[in-house]
């Protein structure tokens, strides 16, 4: 079973991504590589075993598991 104990820290990058709608973005405003900013987010992915964007050519867009997440926040 993963490891469901989040930080708050962790979970900083991908709000920001959702925030920004791109990788990209987010990255430029936290002064990070898009690569970083994108590996920190698929090291939390693993936690609960599903992505947390569908990422495509238009962006990072949030799945519904981060919708439903975003209510809490």
């Amino acid at each position: 079973m993963p490891d469901l104990v989040f930080d708050l820290r962790d979970l900083k990058y991908p709000m920001l991504v959702a925030e920004y709608g791109s990788f990209r973005r987010a990255a430029d405003w936290l002064n990070l590589s898009q690569s970083t900013l994108s590996r920190g987010t698929q090291l939390l992915e693993r936690r609960p075993g599903t992505p947390l964007f569908a990422r495509g050519r238009q962006g990072a867009q949030p799945n519904i598991c981060r919708r439903i997440a975003s209510d809490f926040w």
